[in-house]
């Protein structure tokens, strides 16, 4: 049987590839398919998609 994918262990999985990104994040929230939307302190707002094990910025 295959393990289902929660949203933290998405958000995991961006916390190991990003860990100075990590220290700053305040929180996140589902977005789309195996991608969250992580949310930072100043404003700024990244999409991090599990599938390609990536971040991309998003413009306020």
């Amino acid at each position: 049987m295959k393990k289902k994918n929660a949203w933290s262990d998405i958000y995991e999985s961006f916390q190991s590839l990003y860990p100075s990104l990590k220290r700053k994040a305040i929180g996140y929230s589902p977005h789309g398919y195996m991608s969250i939307l992580v949310y930072f302190p100043d404003g700024m707002r990244m999409v991090y998609s599990d599938v390609e094990r990536r971040a991309k910025l998003l413009t306020a």
